[in-house]
C-alpha cells in the first residue's frame, strides 16, 4: 500500500501540480497534506495555501518553493517507507551527508517485506529520498 500511495502521489499529486501551467508549488508537502481515498489513492490537500498565507514580498525572494517541495517529498518518502509519524524522527540527522548512517531492511515498514525483491526497490526509493532531501535545512 505504501508503494502504491507513493506512486500515486508522485504522478497524480505533486507531479500534476508541478506540470500544469502556470506551475503551482505546494510549499508545505507533508504526510498530513496527503489524504487517502477508500481505495488508498492519494490526493494532495492544502496546496495554494502558501499564496494566501504568503509572507511579505521581501521574504519570498529567499524562498524557493520548488526546492522546498522536492526536499519535503524526500522526507515524505522516508515517512512512508519507515512508518514514521511526522515529528518522530530527526530527519536533519538522517539526511545529513556527513552521517555514517547505514540503512537496512529492518528500518522499513515490516509489511513491505511481503513483496518479492523489495530490498532493491526500497533502497532505490531511499536513494531518491536522500537526493530529494539533500538540501534539508540543518537544525
Amino acid at each position: 500500500m505504501a508503494l502504491r500511495s507513493f506512486n500515486g502521489l508522485l504522478h497524480g499529486g505533486i507531479g500534476y501540480l508541478h506540470s500544469q501551467g502556470p506551475i503551482v508549488f505546494h510549499g508545505k508537502i507533508k504526510s498530513t497534506s496527503v489524504l487517502l481515498t477508500t481505495s488508498y489513492d492519494p490526493s494532495v490537500s492544502d496546496y495554494g495555501l502558501n499564496r494566501i498565507q504568503a509572507p511579505p514580498k521581501d521574504a519570498l525572494k529567499a524562498a524557493d518553493p520548488q526546492k522546498d517541495d522536492v526536499c519535503s517529498f524526500g522526507v515524505l518518502i522516508v515517512e512512508l517507507l519507515t512508518e514514521t509519524m511526522p515529528g518522530e524522527a530527526d530527519f536533519a540527522y538522517l539526511f545529513n551527508s556527513t552521517t555514517e548512517r547505514r540503512w537496512d531492511v529492518d528500518d522499513f515498514d515490516p509489511e513491505l517485506g511481503n513483496y518479492q525483491n523489495f530490498q532493491d526497490e526500497l533502497m532505490g526509493l531511499l536513494q531518491v529520498a536522500m537526493a530529494c532531501a539533500s538540501n534539508l535545512p540543518q537544525r
